[in-house]
């Protein structure tokens, strides 16, 4: 998770310390998902970073086109 927030915190240009409280569970409790039929050789199409760039370009898009309604 340490490594989504840095790329999260690059692409928006925002940087906070990141603090773990090692008291608290991370993660989930239980994986609700079967993937006993993924496919060892897939890769993503799009990188971590890459991804999170488009996500954010069509984030602050959308805000403009809603700003001028």
């Amino acid at each position: 998770m340490y490594d989504f927030y840095v790329a999260a915190m690059e692409v928006i240009e925002f940087e906070v310390q990141v603090v773990h409280d090692g008291s608290k569970p991370e993660g989930m409790k239980a994986k609700l998902m079967d993937s006993s039929r993924n496919n060892n050789d897939w890769d993503p199409y799009t990188d971590l970073v890459a991804g999170l760039q488009k996500a954010h370009k069509w984030f602050l898009e959308s805000q403009d086109k809603d700003a001028g309604l």
